[in-house]
């Protein structure tokens, strides 16, 4: 079986071992791309994922001990923290990987033309 204590010490090393690895294999993918620094940083946010886990996974025992694991209060804190938190990271996750729609890239160019710039009137 098991125990809780197993579980925390793989996780702490998970916390402190996945942003390094992170960064390694960020900087070996970047550095073939020609994007070493870019892809350094990559490898660190998604390595920190690592440490989220084992920060979430000290929360829910945090919250679990203070109110009880088998209590409704509980279910409902945790549910409310784990939703919003989920929340969160699909509206990042969202405006990180979709470019604008085409609406958003209609009116950005007609902001552009309305006040053109020095390079702009340049070209023009």
């Amino acid at each position: 079986m098991i125990t809780q204590e197993q579980v925390d010490r793989v996780l702490q090393i998970l916390g402190v071992a996945a942003p390094l690895a992170g960064i390694a294999i960020g900087a070996i993918i970047g550095r073939l791309r020609g994007r070493g620094v870019a892809g350094m940083a990559f490898g660190l946010v998604f390595g920190l994922l690592g440490t989220g886990v084992f920060g979430l996974w000290r929360l829910y025992h945090i919250i679990g001990a203070r109110l009880g694991y088998t209590s409704t209060a509980n279910l409902a804190v945790q549910l409310a923290v784990f939703a919003g938190l989920g929340l969160v990271a699909g509206v990042v996750s969202q405006k990180l990987t979709h470019p604008p729609t085409v609406q958003e890239n209609t009116t950005i160019r007609a902001e552009r033309e309305a006040s053109p710039t020095e390079e702009n009137r340049r070209n023009s």
